[in-house]
């Protein structure tokens, strides 16, 4: 006959607690790292693809018509613009 199986102690753990978390954290790190390198990929990429078109979108935005008044002071009307020289004009 078998000897009776005796009841285990409270608290005593037959599976070490971090079982199955090794294979859990590579996939994790491998996750991370792919996601890294794509950005970096992405990044490394043409940068200007869109900028000219909004370069010329915030150009068309600034510019204004010729028939708006603008207040002095403001770029475009020469009041405080600086010549080829980068001096004021007179009376500026």
């Amino acid at each position: 006959m078998t000897p009776a199986m005796t009841a285990p102690e409270p608290g005593n753990m037959t599976v070490p607690p971090m079982f199955g978390w090794g294979s859990i954290a590579i996939l994790l790190t491998l996750v991370v790292m792919l996601a890294v390198a794509a950005f970096m990929v992405l990044a490394a990429g043409r940068a200007d693809s869109g900028r000219s078109e909004f370069q010329a979108w915030l150009a068309g935005r600034s510019a204004g018509s010729a028939d708006e008044p603008q207040p002095a002071g403001v770029a475009g009307t020469g009041a405080l613009e600086s010549g080829p020289d980068g001096e004021l004009p007179p009376g500026a």
